[in-house]
């Protein structure tokens, strides 16, 4: 979790990857990552949340990469970097809260096929350790959604058209 949370200025190149502690990877990873990774944000794993009766997609967090310059675009006031440390406390949700920030800001998540294997549970240990604290950071993502629902809400009506996109291997 330390490394998922590192403050984005401890790295000086111009892609910055947050990768948890439990992955492995093909020795040619950090090349395909540089290859790959332009103005969004990247990962190798897609998922959705039904909140408000909207699939809202998020990246999984153990695997996230972008440039510099679009983890700028979202630093948490105060915070150092794009990871709202304050509002998520504890593990889980503060991906999806990152990339619906991200979108909402015009970003893209975009799926990548990187060699990168998430061994899975090993970074947070057992969920239960942190059940209390899932669901506080739950109910603050659905608290975030419920803004985006409401302004749709008072507009077209339509669900939002997410930016996210599939991006073939390099």
């Amino acid at each position: 979790e330390a490394l998922v949370r590192a403050r984005i200025e401890i790295s000086p190149d111009d892609v910055v990857v947050f990768l948890n502690s439990d992955v492995r990877a093909h020795r040619f990873f950090a090349d395909r990552i540089r290859g790959d990774v332009r103005e969004d944000v990247y990962g190798p794993v897609i998922n959705f949340q039904m909140v408000y009766g909207m699939w809202v997609p998020y990246l999984d967090g153990w695997c996230l990469a972008a440039k510099r310059s679009t983890w700028d675009r979202l630093v948490v006031p105060g915070r150092g970097g794009p990871w709202d440390d304050v509002r998520y406390a504890h593990p889980y949700w503060e991906d999806n809260d990152l990339c619906l920030r991200a979108m909402r800001t015009g970003i893209a998540l975009v799926l990548v096929a990187w060699p990168v294997l998430h061994k899975g549970a090993r970074t947070a240990g057992k969920t239960m350790k942190y059940g209390e604290g899932m669901e506080r950071n739950r109910g603050t993502f659905a608290r975030d959604v419920e803004v985006v629902w409401r302004e749709r809400m008072a507009g077209d009506g339509e669900a939002p058209n997410w930016p996210a996109r599939k991006r073939e291997a390099s």
